[in-house]
Order: structure tokens, then sequence, then C-alpha cells
């Protein structure tokens, strides 16, 4: 405590009650002359004068003993050069030491002014302190709050790709943060033409609409821009001209550094350029231009209408951020949809090509069945036959279950021919057909035309005795057509010679072998007289 009152610019003076010195301070004793050693233990007498002896045990200690604090009391201290020093004392009592002491303040009159002059540069000067530190928080605020209309607006553009949304919500949170009268979003059309529209807003209080105001007036705020600013960058304009301009010049007062209106490229006629922020009671601007690549997609406008405004650094700073955001924004809904046009695209090929699979499989298909079916029966052909007989005998060789083959012919073909000719011989032919598949009534029976006019019937899983059955059934079903054959020596109509076979498939034998024991007995047939069924026997 001591230490620190020694540095003290003004004198200190420790007091008993009985007006011994207790300490004096480095300052007081520059003041006085005297040294610590000289003046401690002595009695407060010593640096008094006479009248300044009797004042303080008069007048200043006993106020000092009852109210415990004494203010501005002026008195006079005698140095050791005895020439005397007019001083203002001010004093408290400490009830906290052992003995309670008294400590005086003392400052000569002389220094008071100096002293008073520093204590007001110390206030201004904290009060400056103040101030910078309230500057500082109130930046750091607004820094932060900048921050999160950022994040926010970024959040929205990550969550939506629908720009409209995206732009909706932008300038809304915007306008609310700049406190700006109007803030807008200004497209321009795909065209070579200089026109668009705008698409967004947020307004102030009593601040006109763009959305609804006429296309061709607000394209002049647009081309405001374009005349003013040709390398894309953001415009600021904290004074637009007087509303009562004619002439169209305009005057600025801008943070950022203006293309040359004589080397832009303004429109021939300003003040038609001019119409568009004097029509719409624009007093002071933001423009900043959303890219799509290199190229201008449109305008964020932010406008004060109804006073000028003069914009922080740090506006303009937001602003080209934001505006950053908004043209990422469109990027990534622009490649976005190009991303749809081709899925789009890409469905439409899938489409076309399942289209194209399912029309070649319907061809395939109709060519496999055109090539295993009989041109003029529409029966199964040779072909078919071959590859249907390799699988049933597979398949019976493993279950060790019959196969029973049906081959058979029309009776003197050739002489019906001759007689009725080809076209009535090729009807012959596909009754026959007919006849037959109409006999055989199970799904895996199978008719095939071999050759000629000879056809061929697998029987799955049937012995002999239900092949001939069959066979007997066939043979019965073409002699019920009643089809003429007058030049048939065993008949008047036209009859069938069938060789029927069976047998259970083994390693010994092939596919073929029924097939050539149903063609031996075919042969019997017509040997016995023909219109007639014979089974094969060794």
């Amino acid at each position: 405590m001591e230490d620190r009152w020694d540095r003290a610019p003004a004198g200190y003076l420790v007091l008993n009650d009985s007006g011994i010195i207790i300490h004096v301070n480095t300052t007081l004793l520059k003041i006085l002359g005297w040294s610590q050693k000289d003046l401690q233990g002595q009695r407060v007498d010593v640096i008094l004068p006479i009248a300044a002896r009797i004042f303080y045990h008069t007048h200043l200690f006993p106020l000092l003993r009852m109210k415990g604090k004494v203010e501005e009391i002026y008195l006079s201290f005698r140095p050791r050069s005895g020439h005397d020093i007019p001083v203002l004392i001010n004093g408290r009592r400490r009830y906290d030491l052992a003995p309670i002491s008294n400590d005086l303040v003392i400052i000569p009159i002389r220094n008071r002014i100096q002293y008073e002059d520093e204590i007001l540069r110390s206030k201004k000067a904290a009060e400056i302190a103040v101030l910078a530190q309230q500057e500082a928080e109130q930046a750091l605020i607004q820094q932060y709050e900048q921050r999160l209309l950022i994040r926010q607006i970024s959040q929205n553009i990550r969550d939506s790709l629908d720009l409209t949304h995206i732009f909706t919500i932008a300038v809304q949170e915007i306008q609310q943060f700049t406190k700006a009268d109007r803030v807008a979003i200004f497209q321009w059309d795909q065209s070579p033409e200089i026109s668009g529209t705008f698409i967004a807003e947020a307004l102030g209080n009593k601040v006109e609409s763009l959305l609804s105001a006429d296309r061709l007036e607000t394209r002049y705020l647009a081309t405001y821009y374009l005349a003013r600013k040709s390398a894309g960058d953001i415009l600021v304009e904290s004074q637009l001209p007087d509303l009562g301009m004619s002439d169209g010049l305009t005057r600025f007062e801008s943070m950022e550094e203006l293309t040359d209106l004589e080397n832009s490229k303004a429109p021939s006629n300003q003040a038609i350029c001019n119409y568009g922020p004097q029509r719409f009671q624009i007093q002071s601007q933001l423009i900043a231009p959303l890219l799509q690549g290199e190229k201008i997609w449109g305008l964020l406008f932010i406008h004060q209408c109804t006073e000028p405004r003069f914009w922080q650094l740090r506006e303009v700073d937001l602003i080209r951020e934001l505006a950053g955001q908004l043209s990422l924004a469109i990027q990534q809904a622009d490649l976005f949809q190009q991303l749809q046009a081709e899925l789009r695209e890409k469905e439409r090929a899938e489409a076309q090509l399942i289209q194209i699979n399912a029309d070649l499989s319907r061809t395939q298909a109709l060519l496999e069945q055109l090539a295993d079916t009989d041109g003029l029966t529409q029966i199964a052909n040779r072909r078919s036959f071959d590859r249907r007989l390799d699988q049933e005998w597979a398949r019976l060789a493993r279950e060790q279950q019959p196969l029973s083959i049906l081959l058979f012919d029309v009776d003197y073909f050739k002489r019906y021919n001759d007689t009725y000719g080809h076209q009535q011989g090729d009807r012959c032919l596909v009754a026959i057909a007919q006849a037959a598949q109409q006999v055989i009534g199970r799904s895996a029976d199978f008719l095939a035309r071999y050759g000629g006019e000879e056809f061929i019937i697998i029987l799955p899983n049937t012995p002999r005795a239900g092949a001939m059955a069959v066979a007997e059934a066939v043979r019965q079903a073409v002699v019920a057509l009643q089809l003429p054959h007058r030049t048939s020596p065993v008949a008047s109509v036209v009859t069938l010679s069938i060789g029927v076979s069976s047998l259970v498939p083994t390693s010994e034998d092939t596919p073929f072998t029924p097939v050539h024991q149903a063609d031996q007995a075919l042969y019997q047939a017509k040997q016995a007289g023909r219109n007639r069924t014979q089974g094969w026997s060794p």
C-alpha cells in the first residue's frame, strides 16, 4: 500500500490521533524538502505554520474525527526552505488499522490546475477508450450478425435447389438485416436484347414494389448498372441525382472507383438511363452482379428511398459476399437443371433401349418361332422336333420312363396331288395337322411335320398301349375329315399309315432309335395294305 502511495502524483501523509507522523510519501517529501527519517515520529506541527497548527487542532482534526473524512480543506504547509505552500487536503480515518490512523492527501494549490487538466485528459482518454471499446464490441456484434446472415443464406442454398425459394428468403433476411427500404433481385432474359424482370423482393414501409411495376420501367434500373459498371463489380452510390434533374447527369459519392462515363457502355441518352432511379425514388443504392460463370445472370439491388444513406465499407463487403453466395446458388441450380436434363435424356434413352430390347426380343422370339415352325401347317418343323426329342430323351432317361414315337404319312399322297393339284394338297396337309393336334391333348405331347406328307408325334411318359391308342385316334380323326381321294386304292377318302415305337431310354440307345423303329413300323403298315396303325417289333 505504501509503495503505491509513494508513486502517487499527490502528497500522502499518515498521522495518528496524537498528531504523530507515521508515514510521508516520496511526493510530499520532495515538496517539503525533508526526508522520511527527518519527519517520521515527529508531530505534524513541525511542518505547519502557527495559524495552520491552530486550524488543524481546532477544525480539521476534530472534523475528521467526527465525520471520518474531510474534503477540499485549505491549509498551508511549511517546507524546510521556510516558504509556506498553500495546499488542499482530503482525508479519511482508517478504522481497519490498530491504532486508528488518519490518511491525508495533499495537493499544492499551484499543482491543482495541472492535476485537473491531467484528470480531464485522463477522463477524455477513458471516454475515448470506452467509446472505442463500445465500437469494437458493436463491430464484433455486427460481424457476428453478418456471419450469421451469410450462414443462414448459405444453409438455405445447401438445403434447396429452388432458386425462387432461395431468393425469397434471401431478400427478406438481407432487408431485415440492413434495414434498407427495398431489396430486390433482377434476372436478365435469356435473349440478346437488354431486358429482364424482377423475380424476388422485400420492402420496407410505404415503398413501391418493383414486382408489380411496368416491365419497361424496371429494366432501366438494370441498364443503369450496365451504364456505370462494365467490369461486373458492385456499384455503390450514397447520393443519387436530385429527382428534379432533367439533364440526366449523375453525381456520386462512392466508395468505389467508378468507371469513366466517357469510356462506359452507357446508352446514348443518359437521361433515359437515369429515369429508373428517379422513377422509384431511389436516393442511395448498392447494386451487385449475380454471376453465372463469367456471365452476368442478374443483379442484387439494395435501395434506400426515404433518405440518402452513406454505405459503410462493411455493408459493401457484406453485399459483395452475399452476392457471391447467391451466384453460387445460381450455378448450382443451373448444374442441377443440366443434370436433370441429362437424367431425363438418359431415362428417355433407357426407355428407348428397353423398348428396342423388347422389340428385339419379340422379333427374336418371332424369328425363333418361324425357324421352329412349318410355314404351311403352322406346327413344329423338323428342326424343332430334333431339339425337343433330345430334351425328352435326356429327361426320361433320368426318370426311366417310357417314350413313344408316332410316325405317319398320307396314303398315296402323290396321286392326290396329281389329281387335285398342289394347292389342294397343301390344304389337305393343313387339315391333317389340325386334326392330329386336336387328338394329342396333353401339353407335353409334341406334333411336328417331319417332311413332305410325313408327320411325327412325341408322346413322353407313354407306354406302347397308350401310344397305339393315340395313333389309332389320329388315324380315325383323319378319316373322319372325309377328304375325297378317288385315286386311292385303299379308300375313297384320305387315309394315314402310322408306325409306333415305344421304349425306355438307355445309354445303349440314341434319341433316334425310336424314330428309326417307328419308321420301320410305318414301312410294315404300308406293306400290310396301308390305312392302319402298326407297332414296332424286332
